[in-house]
């Protein structure tokens, strides 16, 4: 769903309308075929206890949500701003915590339930300003001294015209630690031994975008290129337009698209 929404939002009009008309059809597809053919709800399990049972299990699919955001948050905001966002999290389950009671206590206990649940949202507001007011900052991936060994570099335009100009081919991976894609493609595309050796063996730099906070001048290669999101993965070539490689990436895509290359475009190790 997330390339299916990034390729409407890049497209005119009436395309992005039709992406959006078939998601929400294939959503209610089901709601649809019972309507039309109730002899389908029959296939439906029956209701029971086993639903409440249901409810609780579907709970830690959210906790584990909450505590990748929480990582992704640790990499966007200082210490101050992730220690605010933890406690809130204390101050948001105390706030249900004293909603619950409020509903089963009695009349003055509920107002002194209903008067923690105040205080509790009243609280949210100085912690959301501080983890607002305190200024992301994503540590930048270092600059390895072993460049031509496969290593990740920072991306910026100027690398990427310098790297050019000395005749090298480059990779560029524009990422993010909240792109899930992003993470399954590093794992099993970019970190592996073929790569690895492929890109020391034909000297291919290789250039790291991070966009898990927002930065304009990854922004404007995203925008160049008909993006609005991360993943984004470039080849390029001095003198030639860059390849834009799939959003999900493989090996196998990786080692021939390189590859593919003309021999005369690429200097080997050594040259």
């Amino acid at each position: 769903m997330g390339s299916a929404l990034g390729f409407a939002l890049t497209q005119p009009p009436h395309i992005g309308l039709l992406v959006f008309l078939a998601l929400g059809l294939g959503l209610a597809l089901p709601f649809l075929a019972i309507t039309f053919a109730p002899a389908l709800r029959g296939l439906l399990p029956r209701p029971g206890a086993w639903m409440e049972t249901l409810r609780q299990v579907l709970a830690f699919p959210l906790y584990a949500t909450v505590a990748w955001l929480v990582w992704v948050l640790s990499r966007q905001v200082g210490s101050t701003g992730l220690f605010a966002a933890l406690v809130g999290l204390v101050v948001i389950g105390f706030a249900a915590w004293a909603f619950d009671r409020a509903q089963r206590s009695e009349r003055l206990a509920r107002k002194v339930c209903y008067a923690a649940l105040v205080a509790a949202v009243v609280a949210l507001m100085p912690l959301v300003r501080a983890v607002a007011g305190d200024p992301a900052r994503t540590e930048a991936a270092p600059r390895f001294a072993d460049a031509e060994a496969g290593a990740a570099e920072p991306f910026s335009e100027a690398r990427l015209d310098a790297l050019l100009d000395e005749g090298r081919v480059v990779f560029v991976n524009m990422t993010a630690a909240w792109c899930i894609t992003c993470l399954v493609n590093e794992r099993t595309a970019l970190s592996t031994d073929a790569v690895k050796a492929l890109f020391r063996d034909r000297r291919v730099a290789y250039l790291k975008g991070d966009w898990t906070n927002w930065d304009p001048e990854i922004a404007r290669v995203l925008e160049r290129h008909g993006r609005n999101g991360v993943p984004l993965y470039l080849v390029y070539i001095r003198g030639e337009e860059p390849v834009i490689l799939p959003q999900i990436l493989t090996e196998s895509i990786v080692v021939e698209t390189i590859a593919r290359l003309r021999p005369e475009r690429i200097q080997p190790n050594g040259a």
